[in-house]
């Protein structure tokens, strides 16, 4: 049930926006009650966590024995996730939302992002261990260069990357951080 409650969200959210999700709205696109939602998540707020945790989940930090397939697969994972509409506005909305209004619900989403993002450091430090990156590479710096140039590219262009895109963003890094 709760997959069938997270994915009408999402396309709740790809329809309305997060701004327009509502219990309701959820509830009638999964085919349940408002009860049965509410016995899982007490609130809109822990729905929006649930997603960006569950989208957190399908970056790929994986070791692929190489900086540069590891970052690639970071950068295309990031692709993924601002690839279609839903994630991109549970994404970026979300971020609004919460700072602006419900400083609970950006307190969760943060802890579920450092923990991504702590994560995501480790390839970075993999690589500086392994001496393919400069000793004095800032892990954060890569991190928000890769996933900013995506999330700029998506929200200005208001279209996914092209096939490719996350490899020349990743070429373009490499260059400046390489040992």
């Amino acid at each position: 049930m709760d997959r069938a409650i997270l994915t009408a969200a999402f396309e709740v959210i790809g329809t309305h926006g997060v701004r327009g999700a509502t219990m309701d709205r959820i509830a009638h696109q999964a085919g349940v009650s408002r009860g049965s939602i509410y016995r899982r998540y007490r609130s809109i707020e822990e729905i929006l966590v649930a997603l960006n945790v569950h989208l957190a989940t399908q970056v790929d930090l994986d070791d692929h024995g190489d900086v540069a397939a590891d970052l690639i697969a970071l950068a295309e994972s990031f692709s993924n996730v601002y690839r279609d509409r839903q994630s991109y506005a549970l994404e970026t909305e979300t971020m609004t939302i919460s700072a602006d209004h419900h400083p609970d619900l950006a307190e969760a989403i943060r802890g579920a992002n450092d923990a991504q993002r702590q994560r995501t450091r480790e390839i970075i430090n993999r690589a500086i261990r392994r001496g393919q990156l400069r000793a004095d590479t800032n892990p954060d710096v890569v991190i928000d260069a890769l996933a900013g140039a995506l999330l700029y590219h998506v929200g200005r262009r208001l279209a996914p990357p092209e096939p490719g895109y996350a490899a020349q963003i990743v070429d373009h890094l490499l260059r400046g951080i390489r040992a």
